[in-house]
């Protein structure tokens, strides 16, 4: 992950190397910048032999009130298929809650949720579970999501380092 850069505006080359040997060239993606428009870029795939990918999202970062959180989910998780997203209290019962996001597909991006600034879990299960099994079928936890007024954060579904499971998530900070 890596925080916002400014780029020039107009096509461009990003170019996606190794860490640990800089001379190996991962992936190349052509890239059109546009004047006054945030962008972040994930690169995903490579896992058992697959081609590198570019998925771009255009951000939106309005400043949030100072009450208030706005978040975001990116699901890049194609083991995952689609899931249905729970934003609640730490610990709440997941039986009795509805989902905050519904029917998330593998590529989703939702819009950005307000939510009064705090703590939350945010637990995602494949979409269409029984609300009696939820618990049971938790596919991606992030158990304290700590949100201070007036941020912004995207949280993104993906599958392990090595593809597959264990699923995981990690939050970004927007700007």
């Amino acid at each position: 992950t890596a925080p916002y850069a400014a780029i020039l505006t107009g096509e461009r080359t990003l170019v996606l190397k190794r860490t640990a040997d800089t001379s190996v060239t991962v992936a190349t993606f052509a890239v059109t910048v546009a004047e006054g428009r945030d962008q972040s870029l994930y690169a995903i795939g490579g896992t058992g032999g697959s081609a590198i990918t570019a998925f771009f999202t255009t951000d939106t970062n309005p400043a949030a009130p100072a009450t208030q959180a706005r978040v975001r989910v990116v699901h890049l998780s194609p083991t995952a298929g689609s899931v249905d997203l729970f934003v609640t209290s730490p610990g709440a019962d997941l039986a009795a809650a509805t989902p905050t996001l519904a029917g998330v597909a593998y590529r989703g991006v939702s819009g950005y949720l307000t939510v009064n600034a705090g703590t939350y879990q945010l637990r995602a299960v494949p979409a269409g579970t029984a609300p009696a099994s939820r618990a049971a079928n938790v596919i991606i936890n992030v158990a304290s999501l700590a949100l201070v007024g007036g941020t912004g954060r995207t949280i993104v579904a993906a599958d392990n380092t090595t593809g597959g499971a264990p699923l995981r998530a990690f939050v970004l900070t927007d700007r």
